[in-house]
C-alpha cells in the first residue's frame, strides 16, 4: 500500500509543475494484484467488480487482470478476464465495466478505455465489455456507450433488461397489466403460501431444484450448478424466496444484493405443471412488497430478455405485464 501512496504524492506534485508549465498529464494504466486493487478501491460499485466475487470465479477464465488508471491521481479500475483469446469484462457475471473512484470527465472515461482497448489487444483478440444497466450509473452509462461505440466502430449488441422501480410505489399491484392483475387475483383464491427462507444448505437446495426443473422444461440454460450457488452466498448476499401451495413448492427465486439500493433476481420460476394456478403473476408481487416493505431498495433488476440482441418475445411480454421496465444493457467487442 505504501508504494502506491508515495506514487499518488508524486504525481500530486507533478500535477502542480505540470499546470503551472501548461503541461498535458498523461494518464497510464497499471496492473496490480487483488490486493491492492482491493485497497485502492474499496467500493467496487457493484458486487460483481469486487475483488472477492471475481477470485471466487477466477477458474473460468485464463487469467485475471486488475487494472488501475491514473494521471495526477487515481480516476478507475477495471477487472477482466482472459477467455476465449478475449479479455472481458465481465468473465462469469451479468456485467462489468469502469470502477470509478469518482464521478469522471468523458474524456477520462474514454481514455482509461484506450488503455484497456490496447492492453487488450496486447496479444489477445481484444475487449469484450457488458456494461451494467443505465439505473446503476445514468451518467457513466452514458459515457461508456459513447466511448465503446466509437471504439468498436458501432459494434454493439442491445440486449433489451427489465428492472422494476420501487421508488414512490405504494401498491405496486398498480405496476400490472389489466390482464396480469386477473392471472393474479386466481392466483390470490388459492392458498398460497409466500416466505423468504433462511440461507441454510437445504433451503439453497430447494430453492435451486424449483428453478432448476423450470429451466430444464422451459429449454432455458441453468448457468449455476448447486455448487457454485452454495459456494457464491459467501461473498454475495442472496435471498431465497419461496411459494408453496398446499404444502408443496410452486415457485420459487434466487435473488443477489448487487449495489446499495439494489437487488436482482438472478433466477426465477415455477414447477412444471404449475402454470394454470398463476404463481409466477403472484410470486412478483410478494417479492416487491418484501423489498418495499424494507425501504432501502430502490430497484429490483429482472435481468435481459435477449439472447445476443434477438428478443424472447413472450419472456418480455411477461416481464411488462408484470410491472417491469425495459432499458438497454449494451455489449461492445472491440478487436485490434
Amino acid at each position: 500500500m505504501w508504494p502506491l501512496v508515495y506514487y499518488c504524492l508524486a504525481l500530486r506534485c507533478c500535477a502542480v509543475v505540470g499546470k503551472y508549465l501548461n503541461l498535458h498529464i498523461i494518464m497510464e494504466l497499471i496492473q496490480v494484484d487483488a490486493r491492492e486493487f482491493a485497497n485502492v478501491l474499496p467500493a467496487q460499485g457493484n458486487i460483481y467488480s469486487s475483488v472477492p466475487f471475481t477470485e471466487l470465479n477466477r477458474h473460468k477464465c485464463r487469467e485475471v487482470a486488475y487494472l488501475l488508471f491514473r494521471d495526477t491521481r487515481l480516476r478507475g479500475g477495471l477487472v477482466t478476464g482472459l477467455r476465449d483469446g478475449i479479455w472481458r469484462s465481465p468473465f462469469s457475471a451479468p456485467f462489468g465495466g469502469l470502477v470509478l473512484s469518482r464521478t469522471q470527465r468523458v474524456e477520462e472515461v474514454e481514455e482509461m478505455y484506450r488503455l484497456a482497448i490496447e492492453f487488450a489487444c496486447n496479444g489477445a483478440d481484444g475487449l469484450r465489455v457488458t456494461l451494467p444497466p443505465e439505473f446503476m450509473d445514468a451518467a457513466l452509462y452514458a459515457k461508456s456507450v459513447n466511448v465503446l461505440t466509437r471504439f468498436s466502430g458501432g459494434c454493439g449488441v442491445p440486449e433489451i433488461n427489465y428492472h422494476v422501480d420501487l421508488r414512490g410505489i405504494v401498491d405496486p399491484v398498480s405496476l400490472y397489466s389489466r390482464s396480469a392483475r386477473e392471472k393474479l387475483r386466481q392466483a390470490q383464491r388459492l392458498p398460497f403460501r409466500f416466505e423468504q427462507l433462511e440461507v441454510a444448505p437445504d433451503n439453497i437446495a430447494r430453492v435451486y431444484d424449483v428453478i432448476h426443473q423450470n429451466r430444464m422444461h422451459r429449454g432455458f440454460p441453468h448457468n449455476m450448478t448447486l455448487a457454485e450457488v452454495t459456494a457464491t452466498v459467501s461473498v454475495v448476499p442472496m435471498d431465497f424466496f419461496m411459494l408453496t401451495l398446499d404444502g408443496e413448492p410452486a415457485a420459487a427465486a434466487q435473488v443477489h444484493h448487487i449495489a446499495p439500493g439494489v437487488v436482482q433476481v438472478v433466477y426465477w420460476g415455477d414447477m412444471p405443471g404449475m402454470s394454470a394456478a398463476r404463481p409466477m403473476n403472484l410470486l412478483p408481487l410478494e417479492i416487491y412488497r418484501h423489498y418495499l416493505s424494507r425501504g432501502d431498495i430502490d430497484f429490483i433488476d429482472i435481468g435481459h430478455s435477449t439472447e445476443d440482441g434477438q428478443p424472447n418475445y413472450g419472456l418480455c411480454e411477461y416481464k411488462e405485464s408484470v410491472g417491469c421496465r425495459a432499458s438497454i444493457k449494451w455489449s461492445f467487442d472491440i478487436h485490434p
